[in-house]
């Protein structure tokens, strides 16, 4: 359970016993992830399965967005 620690940085412990951190980290859709992004004023997406620009697809072990802010 969290401590009232849970937001302070982390601490190294000098005598190197095991420390748990807890991380959350939310997965998104390709369109959910589109959708967030042009609510921030991003457009013209591209999507990726790979950083190497391989078609994302129902195979694919990455989600990678390439979007645009248009010029003001």
């Amino acid at each position: 359970p969290p401590d009232d620690d849970d937001d302070q940085p982390c601490r190294h412990d000098p005598h190197h016993r095991p420390v748990e951190h807890v991380v959350e980290h939310r997965i998104y859709s390709a369109a959910e992830l589109c959708g967030l992004l042009a609510e921030a004023g991003f457009a013209d997406f591209e999507v990726y399965g790979h950083l190497s620009g391989t078609p994302y697809d129902h195979e694919a072990q990455r989600l990678v967005v390439l979007a645009r802010r248009p010029e003001a």
